[in-house]
């Protein structure tokens, strides 16, 4: 197993004390307080790295110090707000993948993620992921019709709203995948939210991989319900 965390950093050019001021504000936005005693055992606690003059402040959040629930994000919008500079929320997952969101003054500007990427065109040099790699479905080996890689069909719509090729700590699907699961499954080993009609699932802390696999695999490329011949 690699690093797995997650924190934020943000932009700042005033006094340590002004910038934890505005962090207890921006916990405040979210529903917290600051806590005049000490935490009880395993109880939320914060952590603020800055040396006066440091152009960023650090935040460490024992909640999500490993995998985001979305209260890091959440962090990085309000505090860009309060100070009205930029605010980066970083996560990455067993040293494989990473996920890198920009804020600025209150916005979202920028959003950066890495994993296993494939090529999606039609070259010879088709990499599968490992899913394909160990389907029983032998996709690229002929057993479909007409199989012969990325081809056209694996392209289509159809295609890409019955098939997820890849599981991540961090994964978007669309409604179609969505309506294909137990949502009462995935939401127990995932938290998932909805944006424009797609939905992301991000793994819940304390949870393996191994579990959210499991909750999506009526529409992972191991069950060989799930594909269909495009005519």
């Amino acid at each position: 197993m690699g690093n797995t965390c997650s924190s934020v950093h943000i932009a700042l050019t005033g006094t340590t004390p002004d910038a934890i001021k505005g962090i207890v504000r921006a916990y405040a936005m979210l529903g917290f307080e600051r806590a005049m005693t000490a935490p009880r055992e395993n109880g939320k606690h914060v952590i603020l790295l800055r040396k006066e003059g440091d152009a960023f402040l650090s935040v460490y959040d024992s909640d999500n110090a490993l995998l985001d629930t979305g209260e890091l994000k959440d962090l990085a919008l309000a505090a860009s707000k309060i100070f009205k500079t930029a605010a980066v929320c970083t996560s990455l997952y067993d040293s494989d993948t990473f996920e890198v969101v920009v804020f600025n003054a209150g916005q979202q500007v920028d959003l950066v993620m890495s994993s296993w990427q494939p090529l999606f065109d039609h070259a010879d040099d088709y990499h599968r992921t490992v899913y394909e790699e160990h389907s029983v479905l032998n996709w690229f080996r002929g057993i479909l019709q007409n199989d012969s890689g990325l081809n056209a069909s694996k392209m289509s719509l159809h295609w890409c709203r019955n098939v997820l090729r890849m599981v991540t700590p961090h994964v978007w699907i669309c409604r179609a995948l969505l309506q294909q699961v137990d949502r009462a499954a995935l939401e127990a080993v995932a938290h998932v939210t909805e944006a424009n009609d797609a939905f992301k699932t991000a793994l819940r802390e304390g949870r393996r991989l191994d579990d959210l696999e499991l909750a999506l695999l009526p529409i992972l490329p191991v069950e060989t319900a799930r594909v269909h011949p495009v005519r």
